[in-house]
């Protein structure tokens, strides 16, 4: 299976796939509406910071390219400590990373707190570990 780097190109576009090969499959929890812009840095396939997003607002957990109008919050971070936190779920990572400072938070720290509370079904590990499987 060919492997794509965290939020490149080609693994936002497999990771939509993905999302889609598991629609059925997945029964998202009550998620809380939640937008998200990422300002990355350190990103080891362009010289210049990254801008991202994390959107729950649709009822599932979406990660694009971009930043969005009107976020909840902006999150600088680390692209280390953003994979570590999006990819692999390590919520330890994201505890440190604030505590470090590798994690600035603007806006509403409650709502980005809330996502750490969710739990996933079967299908959304599954899913989760398919998205760990195309990851560099």
């Amino acid at each position: 299976m060919p492997k794509h780097q965290f939020l490149s190109p080609s693994w936002i576009e497999e990771t939509r796939k993905l999302r889609v090969e598991f629609a059925d499959r997945v029964d998202p929890p009550a998620a809380p509406s939640v937008r998200l812009n990422l300002i990355v840095n350190q990103v080891p396939f362009d010289a210049t910071q990254l801008e991202a997003h994390l959107d729950t607002s649709g009822g599932e957990a979406e990660i694009d390219l971009g930043h969005l109008a009107n976020p909840d919050a902006t999150v600088v971070v680390d692209y280390a400590t953003a994979q570590n936190v999006f990819v692999d779920g390590n919520m330890s990572a994201a505890l440190e990373g604030l505590q470090l400072g590798r994690i600035q938070v603007q806006g509403d720290m409650m709502k980005l707190m809330a996502l750490a509370g969710l739990n996933a079904d079967a299908g959304s590990i599954e899913l989760a570990r398919r998205i760990r499987d195309i990851t560099e």
